[in-house]
């Protein structure tokens, strides 16, 4: 999903000369597919946006950001991608998420072409390879140590024959190992969660097959194949309540087309869901026609407020003090992720430089993507691959979507 506005946005609104200055906050929001820090006090507001992805546990906070791994030989494009975390703290990165379907395809092509050699960053690949093997990690969202993913794997053998798959699922940011359903929310609501998810697949099909539309029986013949995945989930929500939301797998030809998104199925809190929910935005009691979420930070004041207009798809963040004056804070793209309060209690120094470390960076990175430049040499093969030979029907350079947090 492209974000329409500027890659690294800075905004200073003046203070109305005739009123009282904005009283002083300090937050970050994620909103539609970056993220928006925000300040404001007696010199007015600051905001500054930019295409990054966070994530806080522990009481410290990381950024989060995808690489490509090439690894391509002149017959062969083949580049898969790595996630990672940087702690703001030290700078230091950390392999999350390394995708293996490349890496083993390399490793073949190389033991069955040993002359081959291994192209440089910038030369450039055949314009008819014999093979192509590309594989996209999205991030789905992101709740305190554990973020939420989506896989595409994209195959072209010499034969002509082409694989395609597509699946989910969640990894624990502490140590990069996948978490299943027990584990995040207790065998008890995975059991109970998977049975649901199960019986709702099945009821669907079933409606499908049973419909008089021969295009739905067709579509429930295909989705029939199809086989489910208890692993195959991301992490959602149902108001600030924790969900699950199950993905049926695609595989084969139209992978993209028949994977299977599944309703979220509302599951019990567990006790590290607790630090998730301040940060979730909730529909205060005595929210106005236009209002959307609050933040109402545990009372204290200033509380945030979000409101939606649905004529400019503009979300305005709106600051309202104990005496219910309000200030406008800033204006974001829809949806609303979540909020992060930095002054209650107030971030530390090394923190506060971490981050706007990762700002700054920002400016670096890709005007389509959130992947971190360096070597551009993937979307410029892949650009040549598809218009030169045609056959990546399922795979678009600007394809790489972030649904952060």
């Amino acid at each position: 999903m492209r974000f329409p506005w500027p890659l690294v946005l800075l905004a200073v609104a003046c203070v109305d000369q005739h009123g009282p200055p904005p009283p002083a906050s300090e937050f970050l929001v994620a909103a539609h597919d970056s993220t928006f820090w925000v300040t404001t006090g007696e010199h007015g507001v600051t905001v500054r946006g930019a295409p990054i992805a966070l994530a806080r546990f522990d009481g410290r906070l990381y950024e989060l950001y995808v690489t490509d791994d090439d690894q391509s030989y002149f017959e062969a494009i083949m580049v898969g991608q790595r996630l990672y975390r940087r702690d703001l703290l030290t700078g230091d990165s950390s392999a999350v998420i390394e995708d293996t379907t490349v890496a083993r395809l390399s490793a073949a092509y190389a033991r069955s072409h040993p002359r081959a050699r291994r192209l440089e960053p910038h030369e450039e690949a055949s314009a008819d390879p014999e093979l192509y093997a590309t594989a996209d990690i999205e991030i789905i969202a992101v709740h305190g140590p554990y973020l939420s993913y989506e896989h595409h794997a994209d195959i072209g053998l010499p034969d002509g024959s082409e694989l395609h798959s597509i699946r989910r699922g969640v990894v624990d940011l502490r140590n990069g190992k996948a978490a299943s359903a027990a584990t995040l929310f207790g065998g008890r609501e995975a059991v109970r969660a998977l049975a649901e998810a199960r019986r709702s697949f099945t009821d669907g099909i079933d409606s499908l097959l049973a419909s008089s539309s021969e295009e739905a029986q067709h579509i429930g013949r295909i989705v029939r194949d199809l086989r489910f995945d208890p692993m195959s989930f991301s992490i959602s929500r149902i108001g600030t309540d924790p969900a699950l939301a199950f993905l049926v797998p695609g595989e084969g030809e139209w992978a993209l087309d028949l994977a299977f998104p599944m309703s979220p199925i509302r599951v019990e809190a567990p006790a590290w869901w607790d630090d998730v929910r301040t940060a979730l935005p909730e529909s205060p009691k005595d929210a106005g026609a236009g209002d959307y979420p609050t933040w109402p930070a545990a009372g204290q004041s200033p509380a945030i407020i979000a409101r939606y207009d649905s004529a400019t798809d503009i979300v305005t963040l709106v600051l309202r003090d104990s005496a219910m004056r309000e200030w406008k804070a800033a204006q974001v793209p829809p949806p609303v992720e979540w909020l992060l309060r930095l002054d209650t209690p107030p971030i530390d120094s090394i923190t506060r430089r971490g981050l706007r470390r990762a700002f700054d960076e920002a400016a670096l990175y890709s005007e389509d993507t959130r992947i971190a430049t360096g070597e551009r040499v993937r979307t410029d093969r892949l650009v040549a691959l598809h218009a030169a030979a045609g056959r990546i029907p399922f795979i678009s350079p600007s394809s790489f979507r972030l649904h952060a947090h």
